[in-house]
């Protein structure tokens, strides 16, 4: 029993410095991604109004499209997070277990 918990954490150790440093590149790629789909929402959400205003129904559901999907792609970032974080607190239990 002691080698099976010998070998899990020595397991457990790199993976965690794995799964921290990946949490951290996610990190940076997502407020990346937040500040530039920031810039492309704003910039989606002028062109709504100005189709709205011209009431070109073609291109002012393309124009929503593109600001829903936008949307959702940010929160798939926040999703991809929470997983690695997760994957990072199973090892850190299994090495202080």
């Amino acid at each position: 029993m002691f080698i099976l918990k010998l070998l899990g954490k020595i397991i457990a150790i790199p993976m965690i410095l794995a799964t921290t440093i990946l949490f951290y590149i996610v990190c940076i790629f997502a407020r990346i991604y937040g500040l530039a789909a920031a810039l492309v929402n704003f910039i989606a959400m002028v062109g709504v109004i100005m189709f709205l205003f011209s009431r070109d129904w073609l291109q002012l559901g393309i124009t929503i499209s593109i600001l829903v999907v936008s949307y959702l792609m940010l929160d798939a970032w926040g999703v991809v997070i929470l997983f690695i974080a997760k994957i990072r607190e199973v090892f850190t239990d299994v090495l202080f277990a």
